[in-house]
């Protein structure tokens, strides 16, 4: 797998999160894991959430029922490509629509996504 996580953990809200969780699947190659006891602060995972990711042993994207009294996380999530320019081409022959990859004030080499549910991803240079 070609990616790995920025984060302890990636937190994403989606109005159908079974549709979005299963959409992370298919285009990055995630699987899903059950939430037990202890597991991905499972204390703080919203029933009805689903867990995603390439490798159980790195961090989880928790995908959330949307709550409609909060605003959007101002934050925008993370994933880390241990090569940006192969991620860029593996994901736009898979659908994915992808702004141009770009080169930030440090030498960091990142694009951008929106998801399924329009919710902004990053893709980051590892």
């Amino acid at each position: 797998m070609f990616l790995s996580y920025s984060c302890d953990s990636i937190f994403i809200e989606a109005d159908n999160p079974r549709a979005l969780a299963d959409w992370y699947k298919e285009k990055f190659g995630f699987r899903e894991y059950s939430v037990k006891a202890g597991e991905f602060d499972s204390d703080e995972i919203p029933p009805g959430s689903v867990v995603v990711g390439a490798n159980k042993n790195e961090a989880a994207m928790v995908i959330a029922p949307r709550r409609a009294d909060q605003p959007p996380p101002a934050t925008v999530p993370v994933i880390f490509a241990s090569n940006v320019t192969d991620a860029y081409r593996k994901l736009v022959a898979n659908g994915v629509n992808a702004d141009p990859i770009q080169d930030d004030s440090g030498d960091r080499r990142f694009f951008e996504i929106h998801d399924a549910e329009n919710n902004l991803v990053e893709i980051c240079q590892e």
